[in-house]
């Protein structure tokens, strides 16, 4: 049974990595929709529902992708360690983000106003959930936090009307 259980992992990961290099591929494409200076994103021109951040990026802007309505699903890789301030504010398409282990501050309002988000796992790194930082999520269901969480800002889950579960 162990070759067996090995050539499944293999292929597991040959799968997974299939795709990593297919989103990989799609960055390039895409890469004139972004504008990054220093490590920092600070624009995104492009229109796709389906994203993943560049490489060298560091650090997600302020206002980056505020009221963005096309972008459904966002990919942001493990060298990210900060999202600003108002970064995803009003991405009412927005269903899905992947939050890196890396990820160490989420800024004000980054994902207020993200109507069709519906669950977050907070990365293990970030100990303080800034001030509306999820507020008016009204398909919010569920919120998985870091153990120990260092504090929760004001309103921070405000409008959720739909949450029913936070797991710390």
């Amino acid at each position: 049974s162990t070759p067996f259980i090995v050539s499944k992992a293999i292929n597991k990961y040959k799968a997974q990595h299939k795709d990593i290099a297919k989103k990989v591929k799609a960055v390039k494409k895409h890469s004139s929709d972004f504008e990054i200076t220093d490590g920092v994103l600070v624009a995104y021109k492009g229109s796709s529902a389906d994203i993943t951040i560049p490489g060298e990026v560091r650090k997600i802007g302020k206002h980056v992708f505020e009221n963005n309505t096309t972008l459904k699903n966002i990919t942001i890789h493990d060298k990210v360690e900060e999202i600003g301030g108002y970064a995803f504010r009003g991405c009412t398409a927005l269903e899905e983000i992947k939050l890196p282990d890396s990820i160490n501050s989420i800024d004000i309002w980054a994902f207020r106003g993200c109507t069709s988000l519906k669950s977050v796992v907070v990365p293990p790194h970030l100990r303080y959930i800034s001030d509306c930082l999820f507020a008016d999520c009204s398909s919010l269901v569920s919120v998985e936090l870091p153990e120990p969480i260092g504090g929760i800002g004001s309103f921070a889950f405000s409008g959720c009307k739909n949450l029913t579960e936070i797991v710390i």
